[in-house]
C-alpha cells in the first residue's frame, strides 16, 4: 500500500511539474507575443507616418505648383483686361460720358 503512495505522490509531484513548466512557456510565450506585437505596432508606426510626411510633402509641391500656375494665370488675365482697357479707354471714356449726358449713339 505504502508503495501504491509512493507512486501517486510521485505521479502527483512530476503532474505538477509539468504544469509549472507548460505555465512558464505559455508566460514566456505570451511576453514574447506582446513584445512582437508592440515591435510590430511601432514599425507599422513609423512606416505610416514616413508615409504621411511623404504624402504632405508630395501635396504641399502639388498645392505650391497650382497656386504658381494660378498666379501666373491671374497676372496674364490681368495684362490682357489692362491691354485691352489701354487699347479702349478713350472710346469707353467717350461711351460713359455720352451715357451720362444721355446722348444717344
Amino acid at each position: 500500500m505504502d508503495t501504491v503512495l509512493e507512486k501517486l505522490s510521485e505521479i502527483e509531484a512530476a503532474a505538477s511539474m509539468i504544469m509549472e513548466s507548460a505555465d512558464n512557456q505559455i508566460r514566456f510565450y505570451s511576453e514574447q507575443l506582446e513584445e512582437n506585437i508592440k515591435k510590430y505596432d511601432r514599425q507599422v508606426d513609423k512606416t505610416n507616418q514616413e508615409k504621411l510626411e511623404e504624402l504632405k510633402t508630395r501635396l504641399s509641391e502639388e498645392a505650391r505648383k497650382k497656386m504658381e500656375k494660378m498666379e501666373a494665370d491671374t497676372r496674364a488675365h490681368l495684362s490682357h483686361m489692362e491691354q485691352a482697357f489701354a487699347e479702349k479707354q478713350d472710346q469707353l471714356a467717350d461711351a460713359i460720358f455720352d451715357q451720362l449726358i444721355g446722348k444717344t449713339v
